[in-house]
């Protein structure tokens, strides 16, 4: 992957396992634990881990971090498919 442009995400909300199974269903393949490759793509999902709102809070919200790399467009397009995947309103 020439070229390559990198972005990263923080996510927080879904565990890591939703993301994992988005980037399969969308022909990526599994690497390794953290990296999953398509065609013209790759993507590293970081550990999962709990951030709490404020210091009284009973829960936490699950984080993970999404490396995007691929070629200028290609990351564009992905990123903006992805964040269209995982939009999520307050209420």
């Amino acid at each position: 992957m020439s070229d390559q442009y990198t972005q990263t995400l923080e996510m927080r909300g879904l565990k890591r396992k939703a993301y994992l199974e988005y980037f399969l269903s969308i022909g990526g393949r599994l690497i390794n634990d953290e990296c999953i490759r398509g065609t013209d793509w790759e993507v590293h999902l970081s550990e999962e881990y709990e951030v709490k709102l404020s210091s009284t809070s009973l829960f936490g919200l699950p984080v993970v971090e999404v490396t995007f790399k691929a070629e200028y467009n290609k990351a564009n397009e992905l990123i903006l498919t992805f964040r269209k995947r995982f939009l999520r309103g307050g209420g």
